[in-house]
């Protein structure tokens, strides 16, 4: 978890929109997608698109800052 939240606070502030924000914290508080769609008041499908933008958006990060992600880490 403490790799997850140094990474998310590495993000600039344009990486991730509060409504992306919203679904990772519900996320971390163990929710299904279910859960959080209906926390959220959208359906699981948008649930499932959403996740799939932010892992995407996440793996171009991770390969351009990876090093730094980790060393920050420790």
């Amino acid at each position: 978890m403490k790799i997850i939240n140094t990474f998310i606070s590495s993000l600039p502030n344009t990486m991730l929109t509060q409504h992306e924000l919203d679904i990772i914290f519900y996320f971390s508080q163990r929710l299904s997608q279910k859960e959080v769609a209906k926390c959220l008041h959208l359906s699981h499908r948008t649930i499932e698109n959403k996740l799939q933008g932010i892992m995407k958006q996440w793996r171009l990060i991770i390969r351009k800052n990876s090093k730094n992600i980790l060393k920050s880490a420790d």
